[in-house]
């Protein structure tokens, strides 16, 4: 017999050794990413991924839009410089 939790308690796993399938408030939309990263990378630093999403899911999405603050700013301030410089 199996020592996982479930067998120990008279259960059998189903799950082949592998976690169950994320909820939907756990997963990244894909097209919703690919959307962001379309628009970054065209320089709109305003695109975010929605928040609120919970797991390493929303962590994800929390981080890109904190790399994408970070860049705003460094543009910002590049524009600035090459204003003042410019001049």
């Amino acid at each position: 017999m199996s020592s996982t939790p479930a067998a120990r308690n008279g259960h059998r796993d189903h799950s082949n050794g592998r976690s169950p399938a994320p909820s939907e408030a756990e997963t990244l939309d894909a097209r919703a990413l690919l959307k962001v990263l379309r628009a970054v990378r065209r320089g709109d630093f305003d695109a975010r991924l929605e928040t609120g999403t919970v797991g390493a899911a929303g962590e994800a999405a929390d981080a890109l839009n904190e790399i994408i603050e970070i860049n705003q700013r460094l543009a910002r301030e590049l524009d600035r410089i090459s204003r003042v410089v410019g001049k």
